[in-house]
């Protein structure tokens, strides 16, 4: 009875929590449904193959069910290709890029924002730092052409001072920080919002303590707000280690070219032309993706796991 007991608590546990917070699951709802209809059920359609088309040899005009079944063969030549060693070498390089520079930057941002104690000039910076959020990927690529091109305004300038012009979207040693730079000024007003949302949850009476106190400004920041957006940040941190082989398709798709491929051509941009180009190969697609999601949720769950041992209480 004991055992019986404990497996039914947990799920007493569950039912009671949803029915406490029943506004906020029904909100959430329309996002599991969304996910559902269009991440999950496809990858089990039996009519289309889903990712039992990694283990099938595909065939136009042909039944799912009537395709040879080649077990593991599309991995094994996914691993035998030098390009897909080349590639993913490169997503993780992107990957950790934009992890160690992305990442803290709107934490930085929102710290140096909070303390901004102007209502409308924080609003103003607000403002200018989210706008680029709503920008595409190709307007932002044209932005960035017109300015690192060749014959484009920073070239233009750097002519006009004497210097010799660079290609930057060509060159090998730049195309990396333009990649981490131009990502940074697109998402960092977006996290940003997220963390001035925690921090202005923040009990105001621990401010004024600190206050009485003597804290200094610094030691606010330190003892009471990073405490209070700690929490969010890891669960951020959590999410962007589990998505760590998604190295940003629309930017790299963008600004790759024939010259600098080499070493931003990634995991997306490789799936895309084996899904897209002449010859495509369904099945060595739907293995690499598949292999692509096996990793990421390995690395989610891990990070959380580790997250939970080091005694952090904000985890998935």
């Amino acid at each position: 009875m004991r055992s019986g007991n404990k497996k039914t608590k947990p799920l007493g546990q569950v039912i009671t929590a949803v029915k406490k917070n029943k506004s906020f699951y029904f909100m959430l709802l329309p996002a599991v449904l969304f996910l559902l209809v269009f991440s999950y059920l496809p990858m089990f359609n039996l009519k289309s193959g889903g990712v039992l088309l990694a283990f099938k040899h595909y065939r136009f005009n042909t039944s799912f069910l009537d395709m040879e079944w080649v077990g593991l063969k599309w991995f094994v030549k996914l691993f035998n290709q030098n390009d897909f060693w080349r590639v993913l070498r490169n997503t993780l390089i992107i990957s950790f890029g934009h992890l160690m520079i992305s990442f803290p930057a709107p934490i930085i941002l929102a710290l140096m924002m909070n303390e901004v104690r102007r209502e409308k000039v924080k609003r103003f910076f607000q403002t200018i730092f989210t706008f680029p959020n709503f920008l595409s990927w190709i307007i932002v690529a044209g932005i960035l052409r017109g300015m690192l091109l060749t014959d484009g305004t920073i070239n233009t300038v750097l002519a006009q001072m004497g210097m010799e012009r660079v290609s930057f979207l060509t060159n090998l040693d730049w195309i990396r920080p333009i990649i981490f730079s131009s990502a940074v000024w697109k998402n960092v007003g977006w996290g940003t919002i997220i963390y001035l949302a925690t921090i202005a949850g923040i009990d105001s009476s621990q401010y004024e303590a600190a206050l009485i106190d003597g804290a200094s400004r610094w030691q606010r920041i330190r003892y009471v707000t990073w405490p209070g957006i700690k929490g969010t940040a890891t669960i951020l941190l959590v999410l962007q280690v589990g998505s760590i082989l998604n190295a940003g398709f629309d930017q790299i798709f963008q600004l790759t070219n024939d010259l600098n491929y080499k070493i931003v051509d990634i995991l997306d941009i490789y799936l895309y032309k084996y899904a897209f180009g002449k010859g495509a190969n369904y099945g060595l697609v739907t293995a690499a993706g598949l292999l692509k999601s096996v990793v990421n949720f390995s690395l989610l769950l891990t990070a959380n796991h580790i997250v939970k041992k080091m005694g952090q209480e904000s985890v998935l």
